[in-house]
């Protein structure tokens, strides 16, 4: 995917964002966190894209009973997670369009 169509759809997380309390993953190496300026958005930005049907699993995020997951430029809206052992478990849809694959 080219720098322009990867900035297209994950830009907000690069531009007008700050780098996040953790920069990169402990556990998740290629995994690296920016936030908004509010602190109210965190994003994980990894070197490696989603799998279709797979997981991403993060160390560094600590869920509430009020926190979301989302995709950016995926348009089927939240994304179902668990957590165990300090660890959030992102269940990967099957149906992610194939651009977001290389994201």
């Amino acid at each position: 995917l080219e720098m322009g169509a990867w900035l297209k759809i994950n830009g907000e997380a690069i531009y007008n964002s700050v780098p996040w309390r953790a920069q990169n993953d402990t556990e998740a190496k290629s995994t690296w966190y920016t936030t908004t300026k509010d602190g109210k958005t965190v994003y994980a930005i990894t070197y490696i894209g989603p799998v279709p049907g797979g997981e991403i699993v993060l160390r560094q995020p600590v869920p509430t009973p009020t926190t979301e997951v989302t995709m950016l430029g995926y348009p089927g809206g939240k994304l179902s997670f668990t957590t165990m052992s300090d660890r959030i478990y992102i269940k990967v849809p099957v149906d992610i369009p194939r651009t977001l694959q290389y994201a």
